[in-house]
């Protein structure tokens, strides 16, 4: 071939597309560059070029010419047969568009491959027409490609080596798992042919993935990618049909290609017949090459795929869905059941309410008998509608599950539509799982489910369907039709599809999810059609986690509905974990939210809150996996959405090690963790009151002391507070609750080794001040007899306990040397505080080998038993104070009007004003959840779950707190690249980042 061979040069937007002819006159796809590069010659010493004819199809009769086998897409007769013969641009303001026509006079036959480019989305979409030209023939078609490149490798000379191949299971509760493969182990290989020079150009080797029947998705996703091991050239593509369908890649000519469409004769049973005039068209498949890795292709999928979705606006409000199935009523509602869930599932801030499957059928025993479509009486006594207008009444829009492609056998249905409006293998009704399938290729089939679906819009004020999909049928159906089985069935699905479109065009508003026992049907056909993908049946959340982490390498974040399903009986980490799962995607709620504590539920409402912050950015979202695409085991998992708005990202730790390093390496902001909040937030907020407290008290001694002033009487804060006796009651009272909390914080693994030692240095101070209260009471004649005296002491000035106590020749030194501890409390309290605020450093956790003595040390139940017994006993002397307190001043002393300020009146200022303050700021002057949105600011801390916002440095407005919890300032990137440092072991770990903070790469962010 010439050393210039292109025929055809296609510039687009975002991709330049060469074409040639080869030496037959067939037309080729040459190469495909992403924007701005340049031709590159091939590496192979064997061969210049690696093209193959852009359309594979083969006519009934016909195998393969040579090299691969007929079993192959590639090497038809027909193929090599057809010759170019014109070629056509168009485009409008979204679109580019080539149609490149070709024929095989001695057939008879016409191929057009339309091709086309949405404007900036380096994707290529490719679908072909075969006509039958002839006036008096008919043509039997058993294959047609969608599209067939070859030369993907050819820069690399070592591609066998250099290249690698991933692919996705998909089988149910176990959705979108990717492996990769390298070349030689799935048999694509160099292996001495071509350098025989004998005329070969490759092997029989093939390596493909197919799927047969009505379940699209049912094994593995329609999609592959083919990607260099140094991540600077990868290929993706996805086939875009809901039913059959065959992609392979293989060697040719010491390259690769790929060659994909819809269903084979060899695979799939499909024979089309074409008479004199008919066309057929294949499924559409979509491919991107792209110079980066795998997540850059993926980035172009979704592009496109944003591009080929039906508009609608489910798809920009991303509201929440409750459904009452998972793990909540699993297919037996009833109207007491339904109306238990409505005030929860308001509170909860969803915005429908699906009744799922049930609520047609009068007991359990329903699974052969659907197809009527009909509200069960005997589970609404008080009538369906009355309980749909309830919902309504709540706020919430109704939806309801149903199949519309299947009758049970027991159904009358089946004995009202006629006999060919069902499937037929060789004259009898194929039968799957008690099921008959509907053929919706008959015009009454597509009336009789669109008078159903207008009855329950119209009269019950339906707004929401789940149509689910749960038999697999494999043979087609060879009921009247000039096609075979695998052809019918084929055209059965597009005209469901067709009828979709219908019901979506007669009410605009209704929102249609697509379902099949789960994600069986997860392709772009259906997803084109529906706003809605359901992901999986599964029901460990722990499980989903891996599902839903890999989502967005097959279905947009705005379409994407995975399950969220709290339970009563779970730990907040669990019911957390379970939100999380749905956080970047469209959140699907279950579970038994009417079961619920209030804080559980307060858990649920925030994890909403957040969604209903952050979905307005999910729209334009592109995934990154830090930690590469999540495998079914994976201990820990994470998934970044990219946004204008910064990158939220969301960990998941299920077991293993205690922490992972997170590479961002784009990040250029910070990081704000969003969800969840009550641990982390609970243990700082009463770090906050504890530091207020402590600082009350000495901010007060210190006013005492220097400015001899006092309230009255002995309830003066001098008296209260320079008291010995007094000091160590209000210091051990007030601190004794909050630090038996950390302590049960810290045995559940909530706290870090940093704040053992502050509950240890809490309770030396107590201890030494108990100390000093034996060795007598400071002499503040001078201050004290200022202000008032008793004359039960002998008419020294202070409190009864003081004079218990006043011994004059120690003087101010032991009070002077308490207040130093006092001080230290307090610059202890103000710094744990300070850093988690300014740097996220509460944990600051040693690597796990130089604290392994520590950490077996800090978990030993007798060690916490024995500090909680030290802390405790102080307590108890410090109540003992009080009450003799009181006694004294109950017996010996009552000034004029009444009891001067007690010990409770002095705590409720020091230290619950404050607090009340805040709470007062945040729900009364501003109303709290608006408050979190406008401040745009959340903590989360969560052993196992997080979900994190990286905001742009520059973005204003994230330096006040916020209702939650105020996100703790961690980082501000300044250069590329970084890591992030998760340690989401189990205690209230951080992702948490604010602006103009620095940022060190080896941070460890806890």
């Amino acid at each position: 071939m010439a050393d210039n061979p292109v025929f055809i040069s296609w510039q687009t937007t975002s991709l330049t597309i060469n074409f040639v002819k080869n030496e037959f006159g067939a037309i080729c796809l040459y190469e495909i560059l992403p924007l701005n590069h340049r031709h590159q010659k091939s590496a192979s010493p064997l061969f210049a070029s690696s093209e193959l004819p852009i359309v594979s199809v083969r006519l009934n009769g016909e195998g393969n010419t040579n090299d691969k086998t007929a079993k192959s897409l590639v090497g038809g007769y027909l193929s090599s047969r057809l010759k170019y013969k014109s070629h056509q641009q168009s485009h409008d303001a979204d679109m580019q568009r080539l149609d490149i026509h070709s024929e095989d006079e001695r057939a008879g036959i016409s191929v057009t491959a339309h091709l086309s480019v949405y404007r900036d989305v380096p994707v290529l979409r490719s679908e072909v027409t075969i006509r039958n030209e002839s006036k008096s023939s008919d043509v039997i078609v058993t294959q047609i490609s969608s599209l067939t490149i070859g030369g993907l490798t050819t820069r690399s000379n070592e591609w066998n080596k250099n290249y690698a191949l991933r692919t996705a299971t998909n089988s149910w509760f176990r959705e979108a798992q990717w492996r990769k493969h390298s070349l030689p182990d799935i048999g694509i290989d160099k292996n001495g042919i071509c350098e025989l020079h004998d005329g070969h150009s490759g092997s029989q080797a093939t390596y493909g993935l197919q799927n047969r029947g009505s379940f699209s998705t049912g094994s593995y996703l329609p999609m592959g990618i083919l990607e260099s091991e140094s991540n600077s050239d990868t290929w993706a593509w996805q086939i875009e049909h809901n039913g059959s369908w065959r992609w392979e890649i293989g060697d040719y000519k010491d390259s690769v290609y790929i060659a994909a469409g819809g269903p084979t004769k060899a695979d799939h049973d499909w024979r089309h017949t074409l008479c004199p005039g008919d066309s057929f068209t294949s499924p559409p498949v979509s491919l991107t090459r792209v110079s980066g890795c795998f997540q850059e292709a993926i980035r172009a999928l979704n592009d496109y795929r944003r591009r080929i979705i039906r508009p609608h606006d489910d798809n920009k409000r991303l509201p929440i869905i409750f459904n009452d199935y998972m793990n909540c009523l699993m297919g037996d509602p009833d109207e007491d059941k339904i109306e238990a869930l409505l005030d929860p599932v308001a509170q909860s801030g969803a915005e429908y309410f699906v009744i799922d499957a049930g609520w047609y059928a009068d007991d359990s025993n329903w699974w052969d008998d659907v197809g009527l479509w009909e509200p069960s009486k005997r589970r609404f006594p008080s009538g369906f509608k009355t309980l749909m207008d309830k919902i309504k009444s709540k706020g919430l829009i109704p939806g309801l599950w149903l199949e519309p492609e299947v009758v049970g056998v027991r159904s009358v249905v089946g004995e009202r539509l006629p006999e060919d409006a069902f499937f037929h293998e060789n004259g009898q009704r194929v039968v799957e799982r008690g099921r008959f399938q509907l053929d919706y290729r008959h015009p009454e089939v597509r009336a009789w489910m669109t008078s159903v679906i207008d009855r329950l819009v119209v009269h019950y004020g339906a707004g929401f369907f789940k149509f689910d999909y749960n038999i697999e049928v494999i043979q087609g159906t060879d009921a009247p039709g000039p096609s075979s089985a695998g052809a019918n069935q084929l055209l059965h699905q597009r005209c469901y599809l067709d009828w979709v479109r219908s019901l979506l065009d007669k009410h605009p508003n209704l929102v249609i999810e697509n379902c099949s026992s789960g994600a069986q049907r997860m392709d772009y056909a259906m997803l084109s059609v529906h706003s809605l993908q359901s992901t999986s049946d599964q029901q460990d959340p722990i499980l989903y986690a891996a599902i839903a982490a890999a989502l967005p390498t097959c279905v947009l974040p705005e379409q994407s509905a995975s399950w969220a399903y709290p339970q009563p009986e779970w730990s907040d980490e669990l019911n957390a974990f379970t939100v999380v799962n749905s956080l970047l995607g469209r959140v699907y709620l279950s579970g038994r939210i009417d079961r619920l504590s209030p804080s559980q539920m307060e858990l649920i409402i925030e994890g909403m809150d957040v969604y209903k912050m952050i979905r307005q950015h999910l729209v334009t979202a592109h995934a990154i996996w830090p930690l590469g695409l999540p495998r079914w085991h994976d201990d820990w998992i994470s998934l970044g959405l990219e946004t204008d708005n910064g990158l939220y990202l969301s960990v998941w730790r299920r077991s293993g090690s205690c922490s992972m390093e997170i590479p961002l390496p784009k990040l250029a902001g910070s990081r704000n963790v969003q969800f969840p909040s009550a641990i982390t937030s609970t243990l700082i907020e009463l770090q906050e009151t504890q530091t207020l407290f402590a600082a009350t008290i000495s901010v007060a001694t210190i006013v005492a002391f220097h400015c001899y002033m006092g309230l009255a009487n002995v309830a003066s804060i001098s008296s209260y507070v320079l008291n010995n006796e007094i000091a160590h009651g209000v210091i051990i009272i007030g601190m004794i609750p909050l630090l038996l909390l950390q302590l049960v914080l810290h045995v559940s693994e909530h706290t870090s080794t940093y704040t053992l030692g502050f509950v240890l240095l809490n309770w030396l101070f107590i201890v030494i001040k108990s100390a000093l209260h034996k060795a007598g009471a400071a002499g503040f004649e001078k201050t004290l007899q200022r202000q008032s005296s008793l004359p039960v002491c002998g008419n020294h000035p202070g409190a009864m306990s003081y004079c218990m106590n006043y011994n004059i020749k120690i003087g101010f030194t032991h009070i002077k040397f308490s207040l130093i501890f006092v001080h230290v409390l307090t610059f202890l309290l103000f710094t744990d505080w300070a850093l988690d605020t300014l740097h996220g450093f509460y944990e600051k956790d040693c690597p796990p080998k130089k604290c392994s003595l520590v950490r077996s040390l800090i978990k030993k139940k007798s060690l916490a038993i024995l500090t909680a017994f030290l802390a405790l006993v102080p307590m108890a002397f410090g109540l003992a104070d009080l009450v003799r307190f009181y006694k004294g001043l109950r017996d010996r002393y009552t000034p004029e009007g009444g009891l001067p300020w007690s010990f409770g009146q002095v705590t409720a200022v020091a230290v619950w004003l404050p607090v009340v303050c805040k709470f007062l700021h945040y729900c009364v002057v501003k109303d709290g959840v608006q408050a979190r949105i406008d401040k745009d600011e959340y903590v989360v801390s969560r052993r196992e779950t997080a979900i994190s916002e990286l905001k742009s440095s520059e973005e204003p407005g994230l330096d006040n707190v916020s209702l939650i919890r105020p996100a703790v300032p961690g980082s501000k990137v300044e250069a590329e690249p970084i890591e992030m440092r998760a340690s989401l072991d189990a205690s209230a770990e951080s992702l948490l980042m604010r602006p103009h903070a620095g940022w060190s790469p080896d941070m460890e962010t806890p």
